[in-house]
């Protein structure tokens, strides 16, 4: 079983509640929300640059040559979208359980 996308889910988790501990005066209801938009859209940068250095190696071209080949989700490995897809999932869960126990306080409405 490969661990890689168990720990890419965890550290997801780490940074996204070290950026909405940073955040949390500024952002009182979103800060975990963009921590795990955050962390997601960090680890989508370094899946999206192996894509594209592994699309550059095959091709024995550049790195900027390859550039909207990287982009294609279906011609990723599996490996590489559960490498995505278990930070997105691991921080979603957590700010949707944040935003569940999180009381909201209800607009006053005037008369």
């Amino acid at each position: 079983m490969d661990w890689t996308p168990l720990s890419h889910g965890l550290l997801a988790v780490a940074i996204q509640v070290a950026f909405a501990a940073s955040c949390r005066p500024w952002f009182k209801e979103q800060a975990v929300t963009v921590g795990a938009i955050a962390a997601s859209m960090f680890y989508f940068g370094r899946e999206f640059t192996q894509h594209e250095r592994d699309i550059a190696d095959a091709r024995q071209i550049t790195i900027t040559q390859a550039f909207p080949d990287g982009l294609y989700l279906w011609n990723w490995t599996l490996d590489s979208l559960l490498d995505l897809g278990a930070p997105i999932l691991f921080t979603a869960t957590v700010a949707w359980i944040w935003r569940r126990r999180t009381p909201r306080k209800l607009a006053a409405v005037s008369p």
